[in-house]
């Protein structure tokens, strides 16, 4: 018996959720005037939501050149959103809620360690210590 797998194809509209969260992840550039790489995520999401997946295959299912997609695994992969293994690829979390919870860790592991180095740089060059309260 075979089984057909439905892809869902959704093109992204301006005010939709998705592309309000690539837009605030700074996914979505100037270049990308077709907001490709929403659309990418979208088809990423609805299809292959806990299985590898091949560029060609999303190509197909997203109905974008298969370089494109890509070039966008590749964005998505830097974000954390993505990850690669040879040739395939799967989503790197299993809830965009768990993906925003790990970059919220990184990002104030990422301000302290800043915070730590403005402290030696302000005394270094400058002679000043900083305000009472931080370190």
């Amino acid at each position: 018996m075979v089984v057909a797998r439905l892809m869902v194809v959704a093109r992204a509209s301006p005010g939709d959720g998705l592309e309000q969260f690539c837009r605030g992840i700074r996914l979505v550039s100037n270049r990308d005037t077709g907001r490709t790489v929403v659309q990418v995520l979208r088809t990423v999401l609805s299809n292959y939501p806990v299985e590898e997946f091949g560029s060609t295959e999303l190509s197909r299912a997203a109905r974008l050149n298969r370089i494109t997609c890509i070039h966008h695994l590749k964005r998505l992969s830097d974000a954390g959103i993505v990850e690669k293994d040879d040739s395939r690829y799967r989503l790197r979390v299993r809830s965009m809620d768990a993906f925003m919870e790990e970059m919220r860790r990184e990002m104030l592991a990422s301000l302290a360690e800043m915070e730590k180095l403005a402290f030696e740089l302000d005394e270094d060059f400058f002679g000043v210590r900083p305000r009472r309260g931080r370190r």
